[in-house]
């Protein structure tokens, strides 16, 4: 199935995204993915090229995902705490002819290694992006082709702890598995529950947590630019209420020092399950009957 059918099949009045201080709705989504869809095409991007996201999580990057894989191109998300020669590594690997990127990076890509970024045609930031964007009108019956199960989708490049990071192709229908299998049989969300996640966007963990999970089954992500940080993240458990909450085990020993050091987490009538890392295989709380 194309990933923007998928998405769009809930209630375009429910919450998509809390960001900050908007709620962005299905519909709102809808409409904006649109749009973006439209400037991806008009940069001359071709199913099967590299659109590269050196975005923050937010609904740009959500937008640019969602279109890119639902024209056939290929997204890559990139770690926005990579050095600036590990970016330009990355982009010079995966080939992308496209960058979308927050303004503070245009300047250091561009001027630190050009010699690697010759297959890059276009560079957009987001200053010019939203400009673009709100140039386009909504255009309903703009066509997304039925994507095959093995056609590839994004490209997840690992971290570079043991050494140059390294790209995994990951294929359309790699959204829909973990989807079907470890959301629904282990979180069985509803359309109620909104998911915050320590683990940004460009790490599988926080693309299936903040991304593929909520969106997919109707429920609600809650992003942020900022580093989740436990007073970032407390804030966030203040303001938003999650009701799912996933973090690495490194993220619970800094709410625990948080703790101690006297500042509550205000997880009250609000997050009732904190999911770990799947790799610690512990969940905090029970889970809902």
């Amino acid at each position: 199935m194309n990933l923007f059918d998928a998405i769009f099949t809930h209630d375009p009045s429910s919450p998509a995204i809390h960001f900050g201080r908007r709620k962005i709705t299905y519909g709102e989504l809808r409409a904006e993915t649109l749009k973006m869809a439209q400037v991806i095409r008009s940069l001359d991007v071709e199913p099967g090229d590299r659109v590269a996201l050196l975005l923050n999580d937010s609904p740009e990057f959500v937008e640019a995902f969602i279109a890119t894989c639902s024209l056939g191109a290929i997204a890559v998300p990139i770690n926005m705490a990579l050095r600036a020669e590990e970016h330009c590594s990355i982009l010079h690997n995966s080939g992308a002819n496209v960058a979308l990127m927050e303004a503070d990076m245009r300047h250091d890509l561009l001027t630190h290694a050009p010699e690697k970024l010759r297959s890059l045609k276009n560079v957009v930031s987001v200053p010019s992006l939203e400009e673009l964007m709100a140039q386009q009108p909504v255009v309903e019956d703009l066509h997304f082709p039925e994507p095959a199960n093995d056609q590839p989708a994004f490209i997840l490049y690992t971290s570079g702890s043991t050494g140059e990071p390294k790209g995994a192709v990951h294929s359309q229908a790699h959204i829909f598995y973990t989807n079907h299998t470890y959301c629904r049989e282990v979180l069985r969300l509803t359309t109620q529950d909104r998911l915050f996640s320590s683990s940004r966007l460009p790490f599988a963990y926080g693309l299936g947590n903040s991304f593929s999970f909520p969106l997919l089954n109707g429920a609600t992500t809650i992003l942020l630019r900022d580093k989740p940080s436990p007073d970032v993240i407390a804030r966030v458990f203040t303001d938003h209420r999650p009701t799912i909450f996933f973090g690495v085990p490194v993220v619970y020993n800094l709410l625990l020092e948080h703790h101690r050091r006297g500042k509550r987490l205000d997880a009250d009538d609000g997050g009732d399950r904190l999911v770990r890392d799947p790799r610690g295989g512990q969940r905090l709380y029970p889970e809902r009957p």
